[in-house]
C-alpha cells in the first residue's frame, strides 16, 4: 500500500544463493505470490561486505484482453456516409471554382 509498510511473505529475505537463506521459490519453497495490480521492492544492505548485490526476478501474469469482433457497418450507413461525403465534395467545388464548373461536372456524368 502506498504507507510501505505492509508486505507479503516474510518480513525480510536474506542469505545467499548458496547458504541459508529464505528467498522464495529457492529450496524447494514456493513462489511469492503478490495479488495486487503494484507493488513496490525495496532494498537494504547493511554495509558489512563488499558483494555483488542485489538480483530480483519478477514475472507479471497478465489476463488477455477480449475484445468484441468488428461487426460491418450496416448498409444504411455506407450509403448515408457515400451522400454526406459527396454533398461535401460539391459544396467544397462550389465554393472553390464557382457554379458554371459545377454544371459542367454533373452533365458529364
Amino acid at each position: 500500500n502506498e504507507s510501505n509498510k505492509d508486505y507479503y511473505g516474510e518480513n525480510m529475505y536474506h542469505g545467499r544463493a548458496s547458504e541459508t537463506n529464505n528467498w522464495p521459490s529457492r529450496n524447494n519453497r514456493g513462489h511469492l505470490t503478490i495479488p495486487s495490480g503494484k507493488c513496490n521492492v525495496y532494498f537494504h544492505s547493511d554495509g558489512s561486505e563488499n558483494d555483488w548485490g542485489f538480483k530480483i526476478t519478477a514475472r507479471a501474469h497478465v489476463k488477455k484482453a477480449i475484445t468484441a469482433p468488428l461487426v460491418p457497418p450496416k448498409p444504411a450507413l455506407i450509403t448515408a456516409r457515400l451522400l454526406k461525403w459527396q454533398a461535401l465534395a460539391a459544396t467544397d467545388m462550389l465554393l472553390q471554382e464557382g457554379p458554371a464548373s459545377f454544371t459542367e461536372e454533373i452533365l458529364s456524368l
